[in-house]
């Protein structure tokens, strides 16, 4: 059996995820599937361990609830893996803005790092690994410690890290995507960024160990745990380039992080 885990924080997306049931009922897969939708817990971390709790099969795959799957063999892409090779442990998918994007979110997904994960023609391994929508056998899931219910934010490279740690590998896989919304408007940008902002001080006061820092390139690039002072000179760099090479939702975006970061270190 397959164990699908939906966390939703609220009601908000309820109707994309009625959208994202119909998207896996059309999943063409030889194995009985069990869908597990948790609503109303956060972190996100936290939601995805209550799911895996309930879950009965052998394969837990995690998505996010303003998640579109693109295609019919989806799953079976993400599966097929993990059953064929031992040292893979665990399997995601490329990610991109919907095709209905306005030109705000493609102007966004052009000018934010990791807005998308390009679509790959070859299995790649990863330096960390994007739960939007990716697999993990059960019983690994477990015993690696699940997600860390205490992090608000990236609990995703963590939980890599310690995958990468244990010797397993994270795997993109080929020609396997879903679609994933950016924020559609200003108001939806800053507060995005905002949050991450006044989530990495919560990271960096209460667990600067776990805070582990994802490869500026992109997810495939090789993950690190980087010193505070190293993160915010390079935060630093990137935002001066952001404004001299124009990029005005980069750079807002930025100093969005920098007002979030700011209201952690004085309102925790």
């Amino acid at each position: 059996m397959i164990s699908i885990i939906i966390p939703s924080a609220g009601n908000a997306r309820q109707e994309n995820v009625d959208k994202l049931l119909s998207d896996i009922a059309r999943q063409k897969i030889a194995t009985e599937i069990e869908i597990c939708h948790i609503q109303g817990i956060s972190p996100a971390g936290k939601a995805r361990n209550r799911g895996a709790e309930k879950a009965k099969g052998d394969i837990l795959i995690f998505i996010d609830d303003d998640i579109r799957l693109e295609g019919s063999d989806v799953i079976g892409r993400l599966v097929n893996p993990l059953l064929s090779e031992e040292s893979i442990g665990a399997t995601f998918s490329s990610l991109l803005i919907p095709p209905d994007s306005s030109r705000f979110q493609r102007r966004y997904a052009k000018e934010i790092p990791r807005s998308e994960i390009p679509v790959v023609g070859t299995q790649t391994d990863a330096g960390a690994m994007s739960t939007h929508l990716c697999a993990i056998r059960k019983e690994l899931f477990f015993r690696i410690g699940k997600f860390n219910e205490d992090l608000k934010r990236g609990e995703d490279p963590e939980f890599s890290y310690r995958l990468k740690q244990a010797g397993y590998r994270l795997v993109l896989v080929a020609k396997t995507y879903c679609y994933h919304p950016v924020p559609k408007n200003i108001r939806e940008l800053i507060m995005l960024h905002f949050r991450n902002g006044r989530c990495a001080v919560f990271a960096d006061r209460n667990f600067p160990q776990l805070n582990i820092d994802v490869n500026p390139k992109g997810i495939i690039y090789p993950t690190r745990i980087q010193t505070k002072w190293y993160r915010i000179t390079r935060f630093m760099s990137q935002f001066l380039a952001a404004v001299f090479s124009g990029k005005i939702l980069l750079s807002l975006s930025k100093i969005s992080y920098i007002f979030g970061f700011l209201y952690g270190l004085i309102k925790p």
